[in-house]
């Protein structure tokens, strides 16, 4: 689901830290698998995003980018 505010696309991001699982939802359907990361580092859960678009041929060519980057700190007892 997305939001639309001034144009700005808002993504929508569901949370779940219940008791054992700790669970992220994003949408990220605009991206392909190879434009995510996902990575935990001293307790921080961080996913990013990354998405070049080229439209045009070579003589006129323009091209769009996208990205997000979002962290989270995890439980003490999260593994």
């Amino acid at each position: 689901h997305k939001r639309t505010i001034n144009n700005i696309f808002i993504q929508l991001i569901k949370v779940n830290d219940k008791g054992d699982k700790f669970e992220v939802t994003l949408d990220v359907s605009d991206y392909n698998p190879e434009d995510l990361k996902v990575t935990t580092l001293n307790n921080v859960l961080s996913i990013e995003g990354k998405s070049e678009v080229k439209t045009g041929d070579e003589a006129n060519q323009s091209s769009a980018l996208r990205q997000f980057s979002r962290k989270w700190t995890l439980p003490n007892d999260c593994k």
